[in-house]
């Protein structure tokens, strides 16, 4: 477009000047036409200059504009990863406390140890409850003299007479 308007401009100003050298041919000498002449390229160069600098302001108002536009898409880029960033936080809290929880419940239905006559041994949480009501009418009662001697003979008897006992006694 710049170029175009300078061509226009060229020739619109040689036109002239041929049509006034013809117009004028004997009041003009060539001096006065080079004179002349130099003034139309002045005149020439300071519209292209001012054309320059309207094309370099424009450019630095789309640039200006540009970043305006970086710059509001990076701020909402930054609204997201501040939302996702606590909705992560928020899932993986919610994710411990299901596992906290399902820990709990598992707990409870795996195997618990026991002593039993100074023996540990891994009961099952049915079983556990069955132990406990057979063996409490046994606690604070005395042993016999057998049942003492069942206990010193083998470990595994005893715990055993403990369970028949406790249900001889409950029944």
């Amino acid at each position: 477009m710049k170029s175009l308007f300078r061509a226009t401009l060229v020739a619109l100003v040689l036109s002239a000047t041929w049509h006034a050298s013809v117009a004028h041919a004997g009041l003009f000498d060539d001096d006065e036409a080079r004179r002349a002449i130099l003034d139309i390229r002045n005149k020439i160069d300071a519209i292209q200059r001012d054309l320059d600098n309207k094309a370099d302001k424009t450019s630095a108002l789309g640039l200006s504009d540009q970043n305006d536009q970086v710059k509001q898409e990076i701020a909402r880029l930054r609204g997201q990863v501040e939302v996702l960033t606590n909705e992560l936080a928020n899932t993986q809290q919610r994710q411990k406390d299901f596992y906290v929880d399902l820990d709990a419940r598992l707990r409870k239905l795996e195997p618990q140890q026991v002593t039993v006559d100074g023996k540990e041994v891994s009961v099952d949480p049915g079983e556990q409850k069955n132990l406990r009501c057979r063996a409490g009418p046994i606690q604070g009662r005395r042993l016999s003299r057998r049942q003492h001697r069942v206990r010193r003979f083998h470990p595994a008897l005893s715990a055993i007479g403990i369970f028949t006992i406790g249900a001889i006694l409950a029944g």
